[in-house]
């Protein structure tokens, strides 16, 4: 070859090179807020949540003992999920891009936003009359807003309903950018089932339960990923007020944030055909000392639901181990209640002690255990306040599921792992190979630090046999079993009498 077709060559090289440009791999962390809790829950918001969670995961709901409630249906082929006190961050739709902030929620794949102002508002957001502060979604302006084919859907629910029309749009979040993303344009709303800071909610579980399409975070390019994944540290409400917007914590798309966490990711792999939600083996969970193994029972990874929830059988038995665990039962049906014990720490209920201690300063130390790692929750966050001062609140409640398998054919989950255990852990959620990880928050206010001494052994049910994924091929749910302890144990009523009785003893000694 000549010099001058050398140089001719090379010369084209350089230009491919410059019109080519390697693009960096996406690593972003966003900001990360959330809408409190109502620092007392009530009646009302413990049976819309029960009736929240049977919806997003296609369980069953109990029969509603208030005759002034409906129960949750949705619109054949349209299961969505409506949250409230959840962690929300921002996303743009259309171009010029407008910024929304929504729920991020790993516990649903659908993205969807209101567009017409609630006419009430509803348990999920606290109540207490806090109007609508975020815009409401318009494609106004937006060249990119197509709503060729658009379909109907409707989502009915305790409280109220939602109802409107699919379009597509570009939508970008951390910087990544899908076009025409399919996604849901709330119309007519008679409740309020959003936030007041929140305008819409985005799904980062798997394309297998979705109903709009692909998810956003699935739609995008993997390759523009620095990691396949994204994660998350919670902020808890340390001093929480009635639907108080606070900080919620880090949210990172594509990378890790290391000043969150220390010591080593723990990943436990997703069962092979299980990519719906978020799905993890449970190996077990330990209360009070007391472990419950749980054979590899499958559990949801969820940021937008706030407690825990479990199989009946299962939270039975774990709440019998409890002195003065009491189920609840109409409204409050699949929740446990117990009062708090005071004058010296013996199990007497009194009213509370004059230092400021609570109903709610009973200590329950729990911790969940996934392949050979056992993480550890705060006390503060499994016990809540309700509106009897002197009585707690678990934060375990049942969340029966059905046969292990939807109609769809995507997995049911036995258990419900939500914010109650996600803000005592840094979680992340990895693609490929797909897999949730879970570190120790780097903050010891952040996570529990209760360490969980070992005792006996206590088998409960888990889900059994089989159930078939979308693709057909089986899967293992679990395990069945009945229930049975390891040892005998006094029962609430029978401790409490030979208490009283120690009690009565002691003070005619002394007199």
């Amino acid at each position: 070859m000549s010099s001058k077709a050398s140089v001719f060559v090379a010369l084209l090289c350089v230009a491919g090179a410059f019109s080519s440009p390697v693009q960096p791999r996406l690593a972003k962390s966003l900001p990360l807020r959330r809408r409190a809790t109502p620092k007392t829950i009530t009646s009302e918001w413990r049976e819309a949540n029960r009736a929240h969670v049977a919806q997003k995961f296609n369980k069953a709901t109990p029969v509603s003992s208030s005759p002034t409630k409906r129960q949750v249906q949705a619109t054949p082929g349209f299961s969505l999920s409506v949250t409230g006190g959840a962690y929300y961050s921002p996303i743009e739709m259309g171009t010029p891009g407008v910024q929304y902030n929504v729920v991020v929620d790993t516990g649903s794949s659908d993205l969807w936003l209101a567009a017409t102002q609630p006419s009430s508002n509803s348990v999920f957001s606290g109540g207490g009359g806090q109007s609508q502060t975020a815009p409401l979604y318009t494609s106004t302006g937006s060249s990119t807003f197509n709503n060729t084919g658009s379909t109907t859907f409707t989502i009915n629910y305790l409280g109220g309903d939602t109802a409107g029309t699919t379009a597509f749009e570009t939508v970008s979040m951390g910087g990544i950018t899908v076009k025409n993303q399919k996604f849901g344009v709330a119309t007519q709303q008679t409740g309020d089932i959003l936030t007041s800071a929140t305008t819409g909610l985005i799904g980062m579980a798997w394309a297998a339960i979705a109903t709009f399409g692909t998810p956003f975070w699935q739609a995008s390019d993997p390759t523009t990923w620095a990691q396949p994944l994204f994660a998350f540290a919670l902020a808890r409400d340390n001093n929480p007020t009635s639907a108080a917007d606070i900080s919620g914590g880090s949210f990172t798309i594509g990378t890790v944030d290391s000043t969150q966490y220390k010591g080593d990711i723990q990943y436990t792999n997703i069962p092979t055909n299980a990519q719906s939600w978020w799905l993890l083996p449970m190996t077990s969970i330990t209360v009070n000392g007391q472990t419950f193994p749980l054979n590899g029972a499958l559990s949801a990874i969820d940021t937008g639901t706030t407690l825990l929830g479990g199989p009946q059988d299962s939270t039975d038995a774990i709440y019998k181990t409890i002195p003065g665990a009491q189920a609840g039962s109409g409204s409050d049906a699949g929740y446990y209640f117990y009062r708090e014990f005071n004058l010296c720490t013996l199990h007497i209920p009194f009213p509370p002690l004059t230092n400021g201690r609570t109903a709610c300063s009973t200590v329950m130390n729990v911790s969940i255990s996934f392949g050979g790692e056992s993480w550890p929750i705060d006390p503060a966050d499994f016990t809540s306040s309700t509106q009897d001062p002197q009585t707690c609140m678990g934060a375990l409640f049942a969340a029966e599921s059905g046969s292990g398998a939807s109609t769809s054919g995507s997995i049911n989950p036995a258990w419900i792992i939500g914010d109650t255990f996600l803000k005592n852990v840094y979680s992340v959620y990895r693609f490929s190979p797909p897999s949730v990880g879970f570190a120790t928050l780097a903050s010891s206010t952040g996570a529990g630090v209760t360490a969980i001494a070992s005792a006996e052994t206590v088998s409960i049910k888990g889900i059994g046999g089989t159930a078939t994924a979308a693709n057909g091929q089986p899967i293992s749910t679990g395990v069945t079993g009945a229930i049975s302890a390891a040892s005998p144990r006094l029962s609430a009523s029978t401790l409490m009498v030979m208490t009283v009785g120690s009690v009565l003893g002691a003070m005619i000694v002394l007199l």
